[in-house]
């Protein structure tokens, strides 16, 4: 009976036995009656945090244009796609620093990046150089 009375907007949105919205090209949307997997509020900062690096100057702005230019020249994406991947790497690195630095000051453990923990990977930025760059400026 309670499969019969959804609509089928309802039902290509089940998957598992619960009701998580298919994965498709376009955005996430809240749709009435099912949960969302993000927090709107921590997506609108990030969004600006983003912007405000692309915008202001500083250390994660260098990252942004170094990233910026990588997807232009070598991964030959169009300018809009290439300004938005390098957004989101300056904001990968800013939440890493952010995690690492709250934890150092706070006096709580915590992990160095899976990237240097596991992978090998050897170019690691600590968040207190990251300071340090910045004021030097």
């Amino acid at each position: 009976d309670r499969e019969k009375d959804k609509t089928t907007k309802q039902i290509k949105l089940i998957r598992c036995g619960a009701p998580i919205v298919k994965a498709e090209r376009a955005p996430c949307r809240k749709y009435k009656g099912y949960a969302f997997f993000w927090n709107p509020k921590a997506r609108t900062i990030m969004w600006l945090i983003g912007t405000s690096f692309a915008k202001t100057g500083g250390f994660y702005k260098e990252i942004y244009k170094k990233w910026k230019q990588i997807y232009v020249e070598t991964k030959e994406l169009k300018a809009g796609h290439a300004i938005e991947a390098a957004k989101r790497k300056a904001k990968k690195l800013f939440l890493a620093h952010f995690y690492q630095a709250y934890h150092e000051i706070e006096g709580l453990p915590y992990r160095i990046p899976y990237q240097f923990e596991y992978l090998q990977h050897d170019d690691f930025i600590p968040w207190t150089k990251v300071v340090e760059i910045d004021e030097g400026k």
